[in-house]
């Protein structure tokens, strides 16, 4: 919420109104993000936040954040970050769209059942991979996650 906060201000020009610790929180998150993905390969559904430790795994939980490090990849320009939204959205993609035909774990009581939070948070994912990098098969896999939300 705060880079997406953070983002409308500098695109309409009120740059004046970001904060640096906005623009400082949002970077830390997104660092953390991909730092947790390249020691685990996974994000998993809940995370220790005293040492970042992935508690429970094998969830969707996170289907969100490919969603903001794509977002976040154009804003601080960082390329690792979109590289790595692509790597979870394409993890994401063949363990539990294709292989299971579902997302789990958004909400915290359901860890391994389908739930349309996580279906609705990839969707959205999907649509800001296609936004950074106007690659069409993003869209294609949007159409799949589309029917997953409407079931």
């Amino acid at each position: 919420m705060v880079l997406q906060t953070v983002y409308a201000a500098k695109r309409t020009r009120n740059k004046d109104l970001i904060k640096q610790s906005w623009e400082k929180a949002a970077k830390k998150l997104a660092l953390a993000f991909v730092n947790t993905w390249e020691k685990n390969g996974e994000l998993g559904q809940y995370v220790n936040p005293e040492n970042g430790e992935i508690v429970i795994f094998n969830s969707t939980a996170a289907a969100i954040v490919p969603g903001g490090l794509a977002l976040a990849s154009k804003y601080f320009n960082e390329p690792d970050f979109l590289k790595a939204a692509i790597d979870i959205a394409n993890f994401y993609y063949s363990r539990d769209v294709v292989k299971l035909g579902l997302t789990t774990g958004h909400c915290g009581d359901i860890s391994q059942d389908a739930d349309s939070e996580s279906a609705a948070g990839f969707l959205e994912s999907l649509m800001a991979l296609y936004w950074a990098t106007g690659d069409t098969h993003w869209l294609d896999k949007a159409k799949v996650e589309a029917a997953l939300v409407a079931t």
